[in-house]
């Protein structure tokens, strides 16, 4: 079995098992949902929109048998340049502890992007995520075809996140992605540094991405280093 064909399967099980969450014990869902403004789109540590004002609306669901899906859906005006225009974000997974301080999430995700030029680009990605402790996180993910540019990826990455004060939190990580032997380059590195404010259902945003320089011979349009990121989001429940 190919590995596009495990992943497909994969998602469709953990949908099968999300669908069976929902018929079974809908009662013990929490639901949220939020809407977001920002400066630019961004896969890891790729601007997919080119700077273009984005809206976004995204809704997630958990079970109390450690079942979730959402989804994030976003459109932009990015369309005089190559860059993306639109897109979604659909996920599905399992959250169980392993002890009192310790976690693993298994998930997947489709992302279905739009292109500026009408032509779509749709991949899957399936993570699995150690949680260290309630702020440090290590992940392992695999993506059947990185950006709709027709090559496998797999990704390594760490995050850690701290309280500066009691509404302001900071958060850092670093991501290292492989690419099978089409791809242009072996390998890409990407970081990241940001702070977060909140304030009721309020979360103001800002964040710094060092995207590695070969980034620039994988994709059809500019790459900036390094990138800025500003985000409103409200949490509408």
């Amino acid at each position: 079995m190919t590995m596009v064909a495990m992943a497909t399967k994969t998602t469709g099980i953990m949908l099968l098992a999300v669908c069976s969450a929902l018929s079974n014990s809908a009662h013990a869902a929490t639901v949220q949902a939020s809407a977001s403004i920002e400066n630019s789109k961004y896969f890891g540590g790729t601007n997919l929109t080119d700077h273009n004002i984005t809206v976004s609306l995204a809704s997630d669901w958990s079970f109390d048998q450690g079942l979730f899906s959402g989804f994030e859906c976003y459109t932009s005006n990015a369309n005089i340049r190559l860059n993306l225009s639109s897109g979604c974000d659909i996920y599905v997974g399992y959250f169980t502890p392993l002890n009192n301080d310790q976690a693993l999430t298994l998930q997947a995700k489709q992302h279905k992007y739009v292109h500026a030029r009408n032509s779509r680009w749709d991949f899957t990605e399936l993570d699995s995520i150690f949680h260290l402790d309630k702020r440090t996180n290590l992940s392992l993910s695999y993506t059947d075809d990185w950006l709709g540019r027709g090559f496998t990826a797999y990704s390594i990455g760490a995050d850690t996140r701290r309280a500066i004060t009691g509404k302001l939190s900071g958060n850092m990580s670093l991501n290292l992605t492989n690419f099978d032997s089409s791809a242009a380059i072996s390998s890409i590195a990407v970081a990241k540094a940001s702070l977060e404010y909140n304030i009721r259902r309020w979360t103001l945003s800002a964040s710094i991405i060092a995207n590695d320089r070969d980034l620039e011979r994988m994709l059809p349009f500019p790459v900036q280093r390094p990138e800025f990121g500003l985000s409103v989001t409200y949490r509408l429940y």
